[in-house]
């Protein structure tokens, strides 16, 4: 077989031409893969994922998941939404709701109010629900929910204060983390519920694919 064909300019010159078509359409695809966010979780039931309180006379214990970005560019404004408690808690109090970072100060543009009627300068600041993760390894904590010894409330830390009596021993709470440069992303832990908070656990159902 004889490759003559090839030292023909023409042919050449066609070849290079479509190398450069592809080139030009594929490219931007080629860089997000190259450059995007790349997100991991993770979930352990020790610290730092666990943080303890001893204030005001409680024993509190703290969840947070951390968010890790393992990709080659920032991932933006993300946040972390809980999408879904299964068994549904007998109060019917659950809504989609946006998780504090652990890291957020509080925001003083956006109020709720907790009497009607107030003052701006009355109403109580929601701590900032978007942040930015470095590339490479960046990571910020989440909060999750807490557990307070003596009280049987799971308690979710949001800008609404979801929580619920605890009339099961075990819950599967679906999580959601968005950003604006990376497709939402879904996730489920277990949470194993004892009255004594120290024996309290959470575990993977499903960890986010990428």
């Amino acid at each position: 077989m004889t490759f003559d064909w090839l030292k023909d300019p023409q042919w050449i010159i066609a070849i290079a031409t479509f190398i450069a078509v592809l080139v030009a359409l594929f490219k931007d695809w080629i860089s997000d893969g190259i450059n995007k966010p790349k997100i991991i979780l993770g979930l352990r039931n020790k610290e730092p994922h666990i943080v303890w309180d001893y204030s005001y006379g409680t024993i509190k214990k703290l969840f947070r998941i951390k968010i890790i970005n393992k990709g080659n560019t920032v991932a933006k404004n993300c946040y972390v939404k809980v999408l879904s408690v299964f068994p549904q808690p007998k109060e019917k109090f659950f809504e989609p709701d946006k998780l504090k970072w652990s890291s957020a100060p509080l925001n003083m543009e956006y109020r709720y109010e907790s009497l009607h009627n107030q003052d701006i300068s009355q109403l109580v600041p929601i701590h900032r629900e978007h942040i930015d993760i470095s590339p490479k390894g960046g990571w910020e904590f989440c909060d999750l929910f807490n557990c307070i010894l003596g009280d049987d409330h799971i308690n979710f830390v949001s800008s609404g204060m979801r929580r619920f009596l605890a009339w099961e021993k075990t819950y599967f709470v679906t999580i959601e983390i968005c950003g604006e440069n990376i497709k939402p992303k879904k996730a489920t832990f277990k949470i194993s519920y004892f009255h004594d908070t120290h024996k309290t656990r959470i575990d993977w159902v499903k960890n986010i694919s990428q």
